[in-house]
């Protein structure tokens, strides 16, 4: 789902049980309002679509939900091995967000005990892992064609 000015761009993907990080459950949405943001499962989403959507100016689903109410997704794992650099968006307020990218690769568990404990966020979104390769460290990089990109070129509101 992409939201942008308060336009729907694409709908909705409630599709279970495919391959990849974004079929792993649950999935979110993350929404910008007037007021305020919020992380929010697809199933709480889908519940009140039209109400929630009469009010988002931005708006785009991604999974795995990271961290929902202050707990990490019990489906992950400290042991894992799957170590990847990730990036997020994080809840830290109605009124406070955080686009946040590993510096290093790490596990959805680890990323997500950091955004958590160290971030102070009580619910967040995994946005990508492969496309996190694009961040600038080593040169220049190649990648094929991806989804959203968010980037704040000024406060909200002001």
């Amino acid at each position: 789902m992409y939201v942008e000015e308060g336009h729907v761009l694409r709908r909705l993907n409630s599709r279970k049980n495919a391959y990849g990080n974004f079929y792993l459950e649950p999935k979110g949405v993350f929404l910008v309002q007037d007021q305020q943001a919020q992380i929010l499962d697809i199933e709480t989403f889908q519940a009140s679509p039209l109400e929630l959507l009469s009010s988002v100016r931005f708006a785009t689903q991604s999974g795995p939900m990271l961290i929902q109410h202050g707990n990490i997704n019990p489906q992950f794992s400290l042991q894992s091995v799957n170590l990847l650099i990730r990036n997020a968006v994080c809840i830290r307020s109605s009124h406070e967000v955080v686009l946040a990218l590993s510096g290093t690769p790490v596990s959805f568990y680890e990323f997500a005990r950091f955004l958590r404990d160290k971030l102070a966020c009580t619910d967040a979104l995994h946005l990508d892992s492969k496309v996190s390769r694009l961040f600038p460290v080593a040169g220049p990089l190649f990648a094929p064609a991806f989804g959203v990109i968010i980037a704040v070129t000024r406060p909200i509101g002001r």
